[in-house]
């Protein structure tokens, strides 16, 4: 896949995942496999923000996966 080619793809992935983990953080309570998908989707939001953001939405990313885990207790 060539990330340049690709970028309006990489951004709609990175915003809808983006979008999807606030929802499950959103919610008071989740079930084992939501919280699995909720980091799922923090990390893909991530990457694909890798390929297509400027700075300012990869450090959003990578805060919002810090932000995931530490929700989590899993702050290692």
């Amino acid at each position: 896949m060539n990330p340049e080619q690709d970028s309006p793809l990489h951004r709609q992935f990175a915003a809808k995942f983006f979008n999807d983990t606030w929802e499950l953080l959103a919610r008071p309570e989740r079930t084992p496999e939501e919280d699995d998908r909720m980091i799922h989707l923090a990390h893909a939001s991530r990457l694909h923000w890798q390929f297509a953001g400027k700075p300012e939405n990869i450090a959003v990313g990578e805060w919002q996966v810090s932000r995931v885990h530490a929700v989590l207790g899993q702050c290692e």
